[in-house]
């Protein structure tokens, strides 16, 4: 999904500055969920916008990504920086997480496929770090949780298989929250949370509360202290803050998303090429939150569209290339006030119309990758003013 993504955003106009409203109150929309904030955003997805401009952010660093001979990183399907380390998921190619140190230097590879218990059966769906640097790495397809020390060596395998959760994710205490497939599960729950012996403490979301039954993969992000969670093809966004729900943010796209206009396109039986017709929102693909930032990313008529609120500046920015003339990043990774990414090596990472339009609007660190002058994978940290 994500090169699809890329190869349409290169290709088609930037869409959609945002007018954004936060409506807060506090109500319980669910018991089980207690007290929390509601916020609205509301988006035009059909306006005009660019992506950062060189004024809006600056280059902290690149860094390069060395691997040992023999071995290539080939996909990011999520990415990670915690605690001195730089974590790469490939979930689709090479089945592991790769981690490096913040200079780029390769540490260890986390788990391998195999038939043994503490070897993923498919690879690795999604993963958490907790504050000791160690792995919690989901596969989806055993139910099972492998946990990795800071060595790369398997600490521990939790067997989550009573739940068949499809996705995870973890609090800043290290509890686990699971979404999974009700039909699988007779309490009729699709989010739970558990306690630190990984038995069901509560029950958060019922089939009643979400647009849709069958869970997805990576439907949740951590950034620092702070865990989001997107129940498949809704609308909003439930963001809990140490083991609590801070708040739930409800998008609005002024009418413009599938489950309001056309549902049926993703409750009915119909084939993909009829559901990537649909013009408007398609679905929130995830959202991550710190003190500082606030990043969506959603898909607007097939194309990842990105959606970057600053907090201190009250601005926003809607764009299909987060940074303008730099087309070449997704997986975004938010810290704080900083955003990083990774950038490919594809053989011919620039057409020259990508060049042309976008080498003069970038700063030099981003120039020396359009001159190749940058051993690719890199990652880039960037700051937003």
């Amino acid at each position: 999904m994500n090169k699809i993504c890329l190869k349409k955003s290169m290709t088609c106009c930037l869409v959609a500055f945002a007018s954004l409203c936060y409506i807060s109150c506090s109500q319980s929309m669910f018991n089980a969920l207690g007290d929390y904030k509601r916020e609205v955003v509301r988006l035009k997805p059909d306006a005009d916008n660019e992506g950062l401009r060189q004024n809006q952010y600056t280059v902290d660093s690149v860094r390069e990504l060395s691997l040992p001979s023999g071995m290539e990183l080939h996909e990011a399907t999520k990415i990670v920086v915690k605690n001195g380390r730089i974590y790469v998921m490939d979930s689709e190619f090479d089945k592991t997480i790769y981690v490096f140190d913040t200079s780029g230097k390769f540490l260890f590879r986390a788990g391998e496929r195999g038939r043994a218990k503490n070897e993923y059966i498919d690879g690795p769906a999604d993963f958490f770090v907790d504050d000791h640097r160690r792995l919690h790495v989901f596969d989806s397809n055993a139910y099972k949780i492998i946990i990795f020390n800071d060595s790369g060596k398997v600490d521990k395998v939790v067997d989550v298989a009573y739940l068949h959760p499809e996705d995870f994710g973890m609090l800043s205490n290290k509890e686990y929250m699971f979404d999974f497939n009700i039909n699988k599960n007779e309490s009729n729950s699709v989010l739970v949370k558990c306690d630190k012996y990984n038995y069901v403490e509560r029950e958060l979301l019922q089939r009643e509360d979400v647009y849709t039954y069958v869970a997805s993969q990576q439907t949740f992000y951590a950034n620092g202290d702070r865990l989001s969670h997107i129940p498949l093809l809704s609308d909003s966004v439930l963001v809990f803050k140490g083991d609590s729900l801070e708040k739930v943010v409800k998008f609005d796209f002024n009418g413009r998303f599938i489950m309001d206009e056309e549902p049926t396109l993703v409750v009915g039986k119909h084939t993909p090429k009829e559901i990537s017709a649909y013009k408007g929102v398609r679905g929130l693909d995830y959202y991550q939150e710190t003190e500082n930032l606030v990043l969506l990313r959603y898909t607007y008529q097939s194309v990842c569209t990105y959606w970057l609120y600053n907090k201190k500046s009250k601005k926003s920015i809607t764009s299909t290339a987060l940074i303008d003339g730099f087309s070449g990043l997704y997986n975004f990774f938010v810290n704080e006030n900083q955003i990083i990414s990774l950038v490919f090596d594809t053989g011919e990472p620039f057409s020259k119309e990508m060049y042309d339009y976008g080498y003069n609007r970038v700063p030099e660190q981003l120039q020396r990758i359009y001159d190749g002058k940058t051993k690719l994978p890199a990652v880039i940290f960037f700051s937003v003013k």
